[in-house]
């Protein structure tokens, strides 16, 4: 856990939850006591735009500004550019592109938004005027990706698990990395300033209200940038802040992650400490079963598909192992198991397949071996009677070719052959899909206060968001070009503003 993370207590941050929920009039009191605006003469440096955090959405919000005229810089906290962005598989979703019109792929902007609409709650669009903009565009930011230098291949993904019907799945060549060069070029390009080792420490506000600026830790010295324009919050979910995940949902303590270290939700707490509103954080993140524990690795749950099963520390199977991560049905079966044990983890029983030797490829990891299910029983520390009374089950259902048990259809491939391996996994962290409300502009929302008079929520003027650090309004396949193009927006609505 980083330092910045140590720094939020518990207490502290229920205070500033607590803040984000009352009137306006004692949210600007408290941004105000946060920081306030330095007399003339007292920044440090000023730009039209300030971009916190620089991972792919920050650099696409930079460029958009840049491009537009704005003086803009990006505070990375870390010593390098990409976040989570650049670990990414680098699939993008999005219709009308250069590519779907070369494959004769006709997919309305409706039949995207039906989509959004059907999938489940976890990954479900919660605005809709953000959703609309995400279907219309997303696909125009593909082709703006392509124009930046970033390649993508000749074939539309055929498959993802995400939405086989829909022909509109990229694939970036590289996968994440393949947008390093092409996006770190264009913003150079743009006119950005790229600082790294720069961890924003705090917002500032003027005594109307307004962001006007950051405070800032940068090679050991506080420093504070103006904004004459606006700041944009691109800093990524909080994932790897274990503290934040069971303060915003109990459920989800003890957690492991697949997102950057860095996760640790510092554009939320900026926000929330000058009014914004937090949407959707108690629904949870969005996780993927399969971090081996020791190694804090991906071990593939598709393992399972040359022949395998998942069993808790009683040894006895738990959940139907064709069940999609993607619903949140898959991650929900396992963390009910883990909060039934003593012990945080469960097991993947695998045999020696194709699929392992492939997941062992792509993410080495330490598997518990055994020629005999008992001999693995005792490598494991399992019940042996109890894991081979599991096994014998399972074999006899694969020959019977109906697992009455858990409903399992696919790869039902009996474990009659030995070596048999084992892997400990518990739910990782993919990203996070609660964080600040905006609107179609990317504007931060907070509430007005009750009882006052007018609307009831607006915007925090000169603060701007997108990306993983907003609430969610994207789904599977979505992740990057939903999170793209809202910082486009972003990008260019901060360059549009008027300076102060």
């Amino acid at each position: 856990m980083t330092n910045d993370t140590k720094d939020v207590s518990k207490r502290g941050f229920i205070k500033v939850m607590a803040g984000s929920a009352l009137g306006g009039a004692m949210v600007a009191q408290a941004g105000h006591a946060n920081a306030a605006e330095p007399a003339s003469g007292g920044w440090d440096d000023q730009v039209d735009v300030v971009v916190v955090g620089g991972g792919g959405a920050g650099l696409a919000a930079a460029i958009e500004a840049g491009r537009a005229g704005a003086k803009v810089v990006i505070l990375e906290k870390t010593m390098g550019v990409g976040g989570d962005t650049f670990r990414n598989g680098g699939v993008m979703a999005g219709q009308g592109t250069r590519l779907t019109k070369a494959k004769g792929v006709d997919v309305t902007n409706e039949r995207v938004q039906q989509h959004f609409a059907s999938v489940a709650p976890v990954l479900g669009t919660a605005n809709p005027e953000v959703a609309h903009i995400i279907a219309e565009k997303g696909g125009e930011t593909i082709d703006w990706l392509e124009s930046l230098g970033v390649r993508f291949t000749d074939d539309l993904v055929a498959d993802p698990s995400y939405a086989a019907d829909l022909r509109i799945f990229h694939q970036v060549v590289g996968g994440g990395r393949g947008y390093a060069v092409p996006m770190t070029n264009a913003a150079k390009a743009a006119g950005v300033n790229i600082m790294t080792q720069a961890r924003v420490t705090g917002l500032v506000v003027d005594a109307g209200g307004r962001v006007v600026g950051v405070d800032i830790q940068h090679d050991g010295k506080a420093m504070r940038i103006k904004a004459r324009k606006a700041v944009v919050l691109t800093s990524g979910g909080y994932g790897a802040n274990a503290e934040l995940l069971e303060l915003f949902n109990p459920s989800m303590k003890n957690l492991g992650y697949v997102c950057s270290e860095e996760s640790v939700g510092d554009g939320l707490l900026l926000a929330l400490k000058v009014g914004a509103i937090a949407m959707r954080t108690s629904q949870g993140p969005l996780l993927v079963p399969d971090v081996e524990v020791e190694a804090n690795n991906i071990f593939q749950w598709q393992t399972m598909q040359g022949g395998g099963i998942a069993v808790g520390e009683d040894g006895k199977r738990f959940v139907n192992e064709d069940s999609s991560y993607m619903t949140g049905e898959l991650t929900t079966a396992i963390r009910n198991q883990i909060s039934r044990q003593k012990a945080g983890n469960i097991w993947m029983i695998v045999n020696d397949s194709a699929y392992l030797k492939h997941a062992l490829e792509v993410h080495p990891v330490a598997l518990a071996k055994g020629d005999t299910i008992a001999a693995l029983a005792k490598a494991t520390g399992l019940d042996a009677a109890a894991l081979k009374a599991t096994v014998d089950t399972y074999n006899q259902a694969c020959a019977a070719k109906n697992d009455a048990a858990f409903g399992r259809k696919l790869s039902l491939i009996p474990l009659d052959k030995g070596p048999f391996y084992a892997g400990k996994v518990r739910p990782g962290v993919v990203l996070t899909t609660g964080g600040i409300k905006t609107d179609g502009r990317a504007r931060v929302i907070r509430h007005n206060g009750v009882g006052q008079a007018g609307e009831a929520h607006g915007p925090i003027p000169g603060l701007l968001a997108a990306g993983q650090v907003v609430e969610w309004s994207a789904v599977g396949g979505w992740t990057v070009s939903g999170a793209f193009t809202m910082v486009r927006v972003a990008g260019r609505e901060a360059a549009a503003l008027a300076s102060v």
